[in-house]
């Protein structure tokens, strides 16, 4: 992603992200020449950062974050889907240790505008965003709560999230954040497989 685009991503998905309670913080973004940092502030204080990532043409990081635990912090990504995963995650991780705490579920449905309840209607509403010039891409589901695209099996069993196909991964998920976070990450890898640029921020 050239950093024009990056910048223009982060900031349709600050905004959206703002429009949750985030008391009592607020989201400021701040531009540099090749990069982008995403701070979260005390309301009407402009020095006091609580928590800070930084986003660059390849790379995603936190800068700054209340916490005692040792985070891995420096991601890599190749297309948007894992730019958007990535700050999910992070700005979520950003709010926890800054004792707000988000609902999962509303921070994605809120970001990406559309009400997303379960798995599998993640994995719909993101497979919507195809580009037209990619071949159409058929979902198909099954009784045993599976779905079948781009020849890869996505699937629930015992908590745990199952790929199978081209892409194999078997992720356990303790609750709905990691489930969230273990299905973006598989559509991310599908995606990258297939060498499909899927951008969950347009319209």
């Amino acid at each position: 992603m050239i950093v024009s685009d990056i910048k223009y991503f982060c900031n349709i998905f600050c905004r959206r992200f703002s429009s949750l309670n985030i008391l009592p913080y607020q989201i400021k973004v701040l531009d540099s020449y090749d990069s982008v940092s995403i701070a979260l502030i005390k309301q009407n204080e402009y020095t006091d950062v609580e928590a800070a990532i930084s986003i660059n043409k390849d790379t995603i990081r936190i800068l700054k974050i209340n916490t005692y635990e040792s985070i891995d912090t420096v991601y890599t990504y190749i297309s948007p889907l894992e730019l958007y995963t990535y700050l999910l995650m992070l700005m979520l991780l950003c709010c926890i240790a800054s004792n707000v705490f988000i609902n999962p579920v509303e921070a994605l449905s809120v970001t990406l505008e559309r009400r997303i309840n379960t798995w599998k209607e993640l994995v719909f509403h993101i497979c919507s965003f195809l580009p037209k010039e990619n071949e159409k891409v058929t979902i198909l589901e099954n009784r045993q709560n599976a779905l079948k695209f781009l020849k890869t099996t996505f699937q629930t069993e015992n908590n745990v999230f199952l790929t199978e196909g081209l892409y194999w991964s078997k992720t356990p998920y303790n609750d709905v954040l990691e489930l969230i976070r273990a299905v973006l990450y598989a559509l991310c890898a599908v995606f990258n497989i297939n060498n499909y640029i899927v951008n969950p921020l347009t319209k």
